[in-house]
C-alpha cells in the first residue's frame, strides 16, 4: 500500500480563486458614470448651442415690442403733448381710494339694484369726483400713452394700475348712462370717447391680460354707444360724431399678432431669468415639483427657453394669419395648436389661449361696426355695408315696420339675430343691435 501511495503523483498547488464578482458592481457603476457624464456633456453642449440660437431671436423680439411707438392720435380733439399714463395713474388711484360704501353704490346703480335711492347715492358719488373724471377726459387727449410695465421682470412684473383703471371706466359708464337718460347726448358721447380712449390705451401695450382688460372697457363704450345711436333724440351731427369715433377706435385696436408678441416677450424674459439663475418657478408661486417638468429638455432652462421661444413664434405667426381668416378656419387652427400645447405639461402652464383673444377682438369689432352702420344711416340716410368680423361677409340686416335689426353671427353661425348686444352669447346666438325708428 505504501508503494501504491508512492506511485501517486503530487497534486499541483491550487491557485488562489479570483473574486471577479467583487468587481462587477464597480464595473457597472463605472459604466453608468461614463454614460451619465456623456449625457451631461451632450445636454450641456445642446444647452450652449440652443442658448446661442435663443439670444439673437430674443433680442430682435425685445426690440420689436419695446420700440413700438407710444405716440398716438386721440380719438377726438387736438392732441396735447404728454403721456396719458401718468395722469391716468394719479386720477384712478385717487378714485380707487373712495370708500367701500361709495364703490358699492356705483356697483348697485350699474346693476340696477336698489331703486331710485341707490341711483341717487351713486350720482352723488359721481358729483363728488367730478374733478377727477374731468381730468381723465383731458388726459385722454394727450399725445402719447406709455405705461410702466417692466418686461425684464417677466411674470413678476407689476400691473397694479389695471384694477384702478377698470374701476374708473365703471364710473364713466355710469356717467354716460346718467347723461344719456337726462337727454345730454353730447355729454354722454364725451364719456363714451373717454371710455373708448381708455380701453384702447390699456390694451395698447403689455401682455394678453392688458388687451383683454382693454376690451372689457371698450365693451362699456359700445354698450353706451349702442344705446345712444339707437335713441330717438340723436341728431345727424351727433350720429356723424359716432361714425368717426368708432371708425377711429377700430383702426387703433391692437392687432392679435402684436398682443401675442408681447405675451411672448414676457414668457421669454421669465424663462431667461430661470436659465441665468435670476429666479425660479417657486418664487412665482409654482410648486417645487414644477422644475421636473423640464425633463424633455434635460432639465436645462436654457433649452426650455429656446424651445418655448420657437413655439411662441409659431403661435404669433399663426395669429397674424388666422386673424385675417373667417372664424371657422381660425378656430380649427387654434384648437389644433392648443391641443398640442396641452399635451406638454410645461407648455400648458405657459399657454396663452389665442382663440379667446381673437374671439374677443372680433366681438368688439363687430359692435364697432354695427354702431357705425346705424350711425351712418342716421347721419346720411343711407345704409353702410360693413363685414362681420366672424364671417368676413356683410353683417346681417332685417328691416321691419319702424325698425332695423343688425347682427353679427358670432361663433356659431346665423341664429336670426337672437341675442343681446351687451353680452356675448354663452352657448349660442348672435350679437344684435336694433334701431327702432319709433316707439
Amino acid at each position: 500500500m505504501a508503494e501504491d501511495r508512492a506511485d501517486v503523483p503530487d497534486k499541483p498547488p491550487s491557485a488562489p480563486r479570483r473574486r471577479w464578482w467583487i468587481w462587477l458592481p464597480a464595473g457597472c457603476f463605472g459604466f453608468m458614470l461614463v454614460i451619465f457624464l456623456l449625457g451631461m456633456a451632450v445636454v450641456s453642449g445642446r444647452a450652449r448651442s440652443r442658448w446661442k440660437e435663443f439670444g439673437p431671436r430674443h433680442a430682435q423680439l425685445k426690440a420689436r415690442v419695446l420700440d413700438r411707438p407710444a405716440e398716438r392720435e386721440p380719438l377726438e380733439g387736438v392732441a396735447v403733448e404728454g403721456n396719458a399714463f401718468e395722469p391716468y395713474v394719479a386720477l384712478s388711484t385717487a378714485l380707487w381710494k373712495m370708500s367701500s360704501d361709495d364703490k358699492s353704490a356705483i356697483d348697485n346703480a350699474l346693476a340696477g339694484k336698489g331703486g331710485p335711492d341707490a341711483e341717487a347715492k351713486a350720482f352723488a358719488v359721481l358729483d363728488a369726483h367730478a374733478a377727477e373724471l374731468e381730468g381723465f377726459r383731458k388726459a385722454a387727449r394727450l399725445s402719447a400713452y406709455k405705461d410702466s410695465l417692466d418686461y425684464e421682470a417677466g411674470w413678476a412684473a407689476s400691473l397694479d394700475w389695471i384694477g384702478p383703471f377698470r374701476f374708473t371706466a365703471r364710473l364713466f359708464e355710469l356717467s354716460a348712462i346718467r347723461r344719456r337718460e337726462a337727454g345730454d347726448l353730447d355729454g354722454a358721447i364725451d364719456d363714451v370717447v373717454a371710455l373708448a380712449q381708455l380701453g384702447l390705451d390699456v390694451g395698447s401695450s403689455g401682455p394678453a391680460i392688458c388687451h383683454l382688460v382693454g376690451i372689457s372697457i371698450l365693451r362699456f363704450a359700445t354698450n353706451q354707444g349702442g344705446a345712444i345711436v339707437c335713441g330717438l333724440a340723436l341728431t345727424p351731427v351727433q350720429a356723424a360724431r359716432l361714425v368717426r369715433l368708432f371708425e377711429r377706435a377700430e383702426a387703433a385696436l391692437r392687432s392679435l399678432h402684436d398682443v401675442l408678441e408681447s405675451e411672448h416677450l414676457l414668457i421669454n424674459e421669465t424663462l431667461a431669468a430661470f436659465a441665468e439663475g435670476r429666479g425660479s418657478m417657486e418664487e412665482l408661486g409654482f410648486p417645487s415639483s414644477t422644475r421636473f417638468l423640464a425633463w424633455r429638455q434635460g432639465f436645462s432652462w436654457r433649452v426650455v427657453a429656446a424651445d418655448v421661444d420657437e413655439a411662441c413664434s409659431r403661435v404669433s405667426e399663426q395669429g397674424r394669419e388666422m386673424s385675417e381668416r373667417d372664424w371657422p378656419q381660425a378656430r380649427a387652427a387654434y384648437e389644433k395648436t392648443e391641443l398640442e400645447w396641452q399635451s406638454d405639461t410645461l407648455l400648458s402652464m405657459l399657454h396663452c389661449a389665442t382663440s379667446s383673444i381673437d374671439r374677443s377682438s372680433r366681438s368688439i369689432r363687430a359692435r364697432f361696426r354695427m354702431i357705425r352702420a346705424v350711425a351712418h344711416e342716421r347721419a346720411t340716410g343711407a345704409p353702410l355695408a360693413l363685414d362681420d368680423p366672424f364671417t368676413l361677409k356683410p353683417l346681417h340686416r332685417r328691416d321691419a315696420a319702424g325698425s332695423s335689426l343688425w347682427w353679427s353671427e358670432w361663433t356659431d353661425g346665423d341664429n336670426g339675430g337672437a341675442g343681446k348686444f351687451e353680452d356675448d352669447p354663452q352657448s349660442g346666438g348672435d350679437i344684435p343691435l336694433e334701431w327702432k325708428r319709433s316707439e
